[in-house]
């Protein structure tokens, strides 16, 4: 579409807004809800000025919603046309309509029902609904030089009434997480070299090591940190037909441990939502302790060595240790999307399994990460993954926040960068009114 773009939808026939959106005559209100997220995130991830998006999005916004109503009158006709108009029944077996009663009378938000819903369609209220896309930026987000991106909140400039579902549509983001952490203390593995004594807990600076970086490295940190600069008795290769890692001694057996850390016995981390907190206690003797101060696997799992592919605690009496699993430069394959709308009307819907819990509480999606390190991935539902949130009674939106969480539930730290998302709204329009008790 051009920049001389025609936005007046006065101007278009409904035959032209058919056209617009790629539809046939006979489209189903499917298609057209499809056609509609694929042209707006299209023009979100454009080049074109800003006014030109606001201005297209709403144009889409307000054909969609013409065409809905269009395709719902067509339906209703069909139906009354099938309807038996001898038919009679008695006064006492016309059924309720409802209209005056109170929708949702244990919500916050009591909302009155104010026309009569048909009964004679399948959809109900769905006749009675529209959707609109809403197009978040965390550069726009609330207090932003006291805020960081992966957790933020958003004050809209009005209040969207009357909403009964909302959906993570679709979301623009950088996969900038690092793998290897000073901050979650997956840089570090302990070396002991056994004839000499020379030991350290070696670390290697933060970022993300493909199977070719990452060899030299370890092998440069281990040398100058275990022995010193000369002679350089380690090295490490990864194998080219299994992608298994080796650390070799040339002269001296060794002891490796994979959880011995700098930070022993201190917090590693602390993860949000049900107040997760793993905490590292490597520099015991499991012998001597109680089930309760034993490792958790969440421990090993955040370490150098489980991405190296070492899957035991600590290597001795060998000069040579191979990995048992492939080198993996990642250790984030998906991410939580935690929307808090400031409502208690929620259905939730997706939930993080843990040993002991889940983690479900404001949780809206799951996203795959599907790309390579300090690439964008884009998901649009493509994937099929439910990312809808349904309410039990209408609320209404001023203010939401968002968390990117880890797939251990821990905070995600996206190095102040921005990104964006779509939120798809759909609301309740013409059948309900505020509720007034005076009235």
């Amino acid at each position: 579409m051009s920049e001389s773009f025609d936005f007046n939808i006065d101007n278009y026939s409904t035959q032209d807004l058919i056209s617009v959106f790629k539809l046939n005559n006979n489209y189903e209100l499917t298609d057209l809800d499809k056609k509609a997220k694929e042209i707006t995130l299209s023009v979100v991830s454009s080049n074109k000025s800003s006014k030109y998006k606001y201005d297209l999005i709403e144009f889409i916004q307000k054909a969609q919603e013409l065409l809905i109503k269009v395709k719902n009158d067509d339906n209703n006709i069909i139906i009354k046309k099938n309807i038996n108009t001898t038919d009679t029944k008695d006064e006492n077996d016309i059924p309720n309509d409802n209209v005056g009663k109170i929708i949702n009378p244990i919500s916050s938000n009591p909302v009155l029902q104010r026309h009569k819903i048909p009964s004679n369609t399948s959809n109900a209220y769905n006749t009675h609904v529209k959707t609109a896309n809403y197009i978040f930026n965390t550069q726009f987000r609330d207090n932003y030089f006291n805020s960081l991106s992966d957790e933020c909140s958003f004050t809209l400039p009005g209040v969207i009434k009357n909403v009964v579902s909302i959906n993570l549509a679709g979301i623009q983001l950088p996969n900038v997480t690092n793998s290897v952490s000073a901050l979650k203390e997956t840089n570090q593995i302990y070396i002991y070299e056994n004839t000499t004594d020379l030991n350290a807990i070696v670390k290697i600076p933060s970022g993300n090591y493909d199977a070719t970086t990452f060899p030299p490295v370890l092998e440069k940190a281990i040398n100058e940190q275990v022995i010193g600069y000369h002679p350089a008795r380690f090295t490490v290769s990864i194998n080219d037909y299994d992608y298994k890692l080796n650390i070799t001694n040339s002269d001296h057996t060794f002891t490796m441990n994979i959880l011995k850390k700098k930070s022993s016995p201190d917090v590693l981390f602390n993860c949000v939502n049900n107040a997760f907190k793993y905490t590292n206690k490597i520099n015991v003797n499991l012998d001597l302790v109680d089930e309760k101060k034993q490792i958790k696997p969440s421990e090993f799992f955040m370490t150098l060595g489980y991405l190296m592919g070492f899957r035991q605690f600590e290597y001795s009496g060998a000069k040579s240790y191979k990995a048992e699993s492939p080198y993996d430069d990642s250790l984030q394959d998906y991410m939580f999307f935690e929307l808090d709308d400031y409502n208690d009307s929620q259905i939730e819907s997706t939930f993080g399994v843990f040993p002991t819990c889940f983690i479900s509480k404001n949780i809206l999606a799951v996203i795959p990460i599907t790309t390579p390190k300090y690439v964008s991935s884009f998901d649009n539902n493509a994937n099929f993954i439910y990312k809808t949130r349904e309410y039990t009674s209408p609320i209404n939106l001023k203010k939401i926040s968002i968390k990117l969480l880890s797939q251990q539930g821990c905070l995600i730290f996206l190095h102040a960068v921005d990104f964006s998302f779509v939120l798809q709204v759909t609301t309740l329009y013409d059948n309900i009114l505020p509720y007034n008790p005076a009235t």
